[in-house]
């Protein structure tokens, strides 16, 4: 068993190769695995047996013709795990899955993009159960591919497109803030009190228990995810919106979503692209009406009560695309969102 540790490397030649034993509650990142004459999949983990338990797999990258910028697995399970920000120039830009030996479970895939298929997973083989998989690949998640699944099974799960199986959901999963790493459910996630029951997971990564109530309804049940929320002892709040991506313009409807011990909420305000002024405000603007024309918005709502407030900031939860989408050919990473210029 291997704990606790950091895996980096900024040269050539992958993080961890496991066949067998656990990881936990490490970090990997910043590994490469690539080049024409080393075919050996995997960014950042090459695995075929074991277990990597409560760990980050983080800004890996397979070039040349490896698969799974994050993670290549024909065997053993991830469990708990955070894979964010990895690529590859070939299949699975977060994981690459073959083998019904492969498995994932309770693990948040975000921000890894492939030239090929699967931003988040390209899944040939294996489980994914409890898992979510979303904002990988393009930024607009209605025409990306979180998963490609061409063989596999993926159940309890949530990604965008939906995807068949039992208990999948295809939903905006409200993430504390993306933006800056945090990948906590916020009050209100679909996301929470959504995954199955597997017998003998017991903890989450951050080290919170699980299952725990999150939705307060009195039953504990798992989250979708790495994560576990818990019932808030504190006023907290998040909103969210029947459609938030369109084309050329939005009409959207967002809605508050508070919870905790006193939700008797006295004043609401929305900043619609948070830059620091009120756009809407007041005690009755639990739910507020806006046109959106082309761009990616920011959102930000704050709340409060007689004794206490809340604020909750979404990184471009609304997308507008334009007609004509432009890219940036010189590979100097000055493309910006929403590409219409």
């Amino acid at each position: 068993q291997i704990n606790g540790m950091t895996i980096a490397a900024p040269f050539n030649g992958g993080g961890v190769s496991i066949s067998g034993g656990r990881m936990t509650d490490c970090q990997i990142m910043r590994n490469t695995q690539g080049g024409t004459y080393t075919p050996v999949d995997g960014g950042g983990v090459y695995m075929t047996g074991g277990t990597l338990e409560r760990c980050v797999v983080k800004a890996n990258n397979a070039g040349g013709f490896q698969r799974g910028g994050g993670v290549f697995m024909s065997g053993g399970s991830l469990l708990n795990c955070l894979v964010v920000n990895n690529t590859s120039l070939s299949q699975g830009g977060g994981i690459f899955m073959t083998n019904s030996a492969a498995r994932v479970i309770h693990t948040t895939v975000y921000g890894n993009r492939t030239a090929s298929r699967g931003h988040g997973i390209h899944l040939a083989g294996g489980a994914v159960s409890n898992s979510l998989v979303s904002g990988n690949g393009t930024a607009y998640q209605a025409l990306g591919e979180n998963v490609a699944m061409v063989g596999g099974t993926f159940n309890y799960s949530a990604t965008a497109p939906l995807l068949p199986g039992t208990g999948n959901i295809t939903v905006e999963p409200r993430f504390a803030d993306a933006a800056v790493g945090d990948f906590r459910l916020l009050p209100g996630s679909p996301c929470i009190d959504a995954a199955a029951v597997i017998t003998g997971i017991t903890n989450a990564l951050g080290g919170t228990g699980r299952a725990l109530d999150g939705d307060g309804n009195g039953s504990a049940v798992p989250d979708m995810g790495a994560y576990e929320a818990s019932t808030s002892t504190a006023l907290a709040c998040a909103f969210s919106a029947p459609t938030n991506e369109a084309l050329l313009q939005l009409d959207a409807v967002l809605s508050a979503i508070v919870r905790g011990p006193v939700t008797n909420i006295v004043w609401y305000g929305w900043d619609i692209d948070n830059n620091g002024a009120w756009d809407y405000e007041g005690a009755d603007k639990a739910s507020v009406s806006h046109t959106f024309d082309t761009g990616f918005y920011t959102v930000k709502l704050a709340v409060s009560n007689a004794t206490e407030g809340a604020t909750c900031v979404m990184t471009n939860y609304i997308r507008v695309a334009p007609l004509t989408n432009y890219v940036v050919r010189t590979g100097n990473n000055s493309n910006i969102p929403p590409y219409d210029t």
